[in-house]
């Protein structure tokens, strides 16, 4: 497994939120362990080969601190930080270790591969185990042979909105959130897509939509 990545933190509330915002925000991080001590944090260290340790620098004597920056590698990066760092900011971390953001999916179209980018992807589909892509500029809705769900990754989830089970839409392309009795989104292209109770929710977060 790639990506291997060690917490070290005597301080347990800055260790518990760094662990969870690293499990919601920066999924590409696999983290194998949260330690109190550098000595358990080394020992895991060593045995799963990690490729990154962060360590609360706060509750270290000089002699640890030495040792620890004597550890660092190319195969092995040590990331010293503070409470204070970990508490006002997260967010810089999560952009420092991310992966550059997706703009698009490869899709098979007429037996050629074509780069389609998010935007111009409508709404998808779900065919039984198919799915339908409905693109700007294209006519008919493009056929693909893998289930709608296995797209879900593939997508960037903050621009598309799940309606219900067969129905991913670009909120790009929404024009009108209907709430009230039978709940539906308008397109752009006045196509309506009901959508699931369960989902409402979600609806309030989409801007730029009037909602009725």
């Amino acid at each position: 497994m790639s990506n291997k990545t060690i917490i070290i933190d005597n301080n347990n509330t800055s260790l518990d939120k760094l662990a969870l915002y690293m499990k919601d925000q920066m999924p590409q991080l696999s983290l194998i362990g949260a330690f109190n001590t550098v000595n358990d944090g080394l020992a895991l260290m060593q045995k799963e080969q990690a490729q990154l340790v962060f360590v609360n620098i706060e509750y270290l004597d000089a002699a640890t601190f030495l040792y620890l920056q004597q550890l660092r590698s190319n195969h092995c990066a040590i990331v010293f930080l503070t409470s204070k760092i970990i508490e006002e900011n997260l967010s810089t971390l999560s952009r420092q270790f991310a992966k550059p953001k997706k703009r698009g999916i490869n899709l098979k179209i007429d037996g050629a591969n074509n780069f389609i980018k998010f935007d111009d992807i409508i709404r998808l589909q779900a065919q039984g185990n198919y799915t339908l892509f409905y693109i700007k500029n294209y006519a008919k809705p493009v056929l693909t042979s893998k289930t709608l769900k296995l797209y879900l990754d593939e997508l960037d989830r903050e621009q598309f909105f799940r309606a219900h089970r067969a129905h991913l839409i670009n909120k790009k392309y929404i024009k009108h959130i209907f709430t009230q009795n039978e709940k539906r989104i308008v397109l752009e292209d006045d196509t309506e897509i009901m959508v699931s109770r369960r989902r409402i929710r979600e609806l309030k977060l989409i801007d730029n939509s009037p909602i009725i």
